[in-house]
């Protein structure tokens, strides 16, 4: 059999496929690659998902011939695009999550569509926890009350406000702010016109980004920046940060 002056086009590579699934509890993903169809690679990344945390997983994101990448924000949350290659998927998912943050965003990883199975590397970590800081609604008392390291929002809000109540002269209080994982930082801002000293928190996924964090808002708001305490969220805790209480001296080098 001649074989030989057989022309034409090489055969097409058949496409290869990967998907992305999360759960509300985390804030890491699970992806699984080289499937032969969307819908399979959807699939397998819940159901490698599900594995781990025991169900309530849901499809997130999927791409062909092309990876995906997943940023993280100061609040823990994820922002997912896809592109070509790592690269391209990393400055996509960076530009939709930096402007909703004072830092630049983390990106958590890339995954491509022949990659194998990926999932967090610590279970523990990438679960959220969570608090809340509650304020006197008194003029007078411009203290704030930190309750971290709970496994819900509700029963941090709770905890933050309940330590503010029986704390405050008036009893008073609301919750002003919640924050998942990372660290707060507690900070003063003065004011350039006035001198004014404005009691602050902010908070970001890790000490050193809260510190930064902090710094930058200063700076956008051209105020003064005065750094106080620093708190992980992630461990339990409850915390009155009186900002008119001078602070410790640092040690001596």
């Amino acid at each position: 059999m001649c074989r030989g002056g057989q022309g034409g086009a090489p055969a097409l590579l058949p496409s290869r496929f990967n998907a992305v699934a999360w759960h509300p509890d985390y804030d890491d993903f699970w992806a699984v690659g080289g499937y032969l169809s969307r819908n399979a690679a959807a699939d397998a990344a819940v159901a490698l998902c599900n594995q781990d945390t025991g169900g309530g997983c849901t499809y997130a994101f999927g791409a062909e011939n092309g990876a995906i990448a997943v940023a993280r924000g100061w609040d823990s949350a994820l922002w997912i695009d896809d592109g070509p290659d790592g690269g391209s998927a990393k400055r996509k998912a960076l530009r939709r999550c930096n402007p909703n943050n004072l830092l630049p965003c983390e990106v958590i990883g890339t995954h491509g569509s022949k990659s194998g199975t990926r999932r967090p590397k610590n279970l523990v970590l990438a679960r959220r926890v969570f608090g809340a800081m509650a304020w006197p609604r008194s003029n007078g008392d411009r203290r704030m009350f930190l309750a971290t390291g709970h496994a819900n929002p509700d029963d941090a809000a709770s905890a933050a406000l309940d330590l503010c109540t029986r704390n405050s002269p008036t009893g008073d209080c609301g919750v002003q702010m919640s924050f998942t994982s990372g660290y707060v930082q507690a900070f003063r801002s003065q004011a350039a016109a006035t001198g004014e000293l404005i009691n602050r928190a902010i908070s970001e996924v890790s000490a050193k980004r809260a510190e930064q964090a902090a710094q930058a808002l200063c700076k956008e708001l051209k105020e003064k920046c005065f750094l106080q305490g620093n708190y992980d969220v992630r461990s339990r805790g409850l915390f009155v940060l009186d900002f008119e209480a001078p602070l410790p001296a640092a040690p001596k080098k």
